[in-house]
């Protein structure tokens, strides 16, 4: 029974110390729980000064982060896409040229994907 106790102990402390809550979500926050929950399934990160901002909009690009990241599906950064805005280095191409080689995004009529702009709710639904 020690032994068990000191084993759940250990865990309880290395999953806080591992998926701490954001500085700027407190527990009384309305998502707080949702928030946590993708963190500690990896699926969000938050920003490296330990907020998530969790009352800004969302642009286009951390949303396909989300879905993909959510649904587990395999990303192949190989891939290329005419977007020319689309950063091959950046932390969101992967996630871009996955959408687009699945037909999920198209871009712009300019080749642009624009993947710091808010998402709107019509493009969210279509990636859905």
């Amino acid at each position: 029974m020690k032994k068990t106790i000191t084993s759940l102990l250990i865990f309880s402390t290395l999953s806080t110390i591992v998926f701490a809550d954001f500085n700027d979500v407190p527990s009384t926050h309305k998502n707080h729980d949702a928030i946590i929950y993708l963190q500690e399934n990896k699926v969000i990160n938050g920003y490296s000064d330990g907020s998530f901002k969790p009352d800004n909009e969302i642009n286009r690009a951390e949303f396909l982060k989300i879905i993909l990241e959510g649904s587990e599906i395999e990303l192949d950064s190989s891939e290329i896409t005419p977007l020319t805005d689309v950063d091959n280095d950046a932390w969101y191409a992967p996630y871009i040229k996955k959408a687009y080689k699945e037909g999920w995004v198209n871009g712009y009529t300019d080749l642009t994907f624009k993947p710091s702009r808010s998402i709107s709710k019509v493009e969210a639904v279509k990636i859905i």
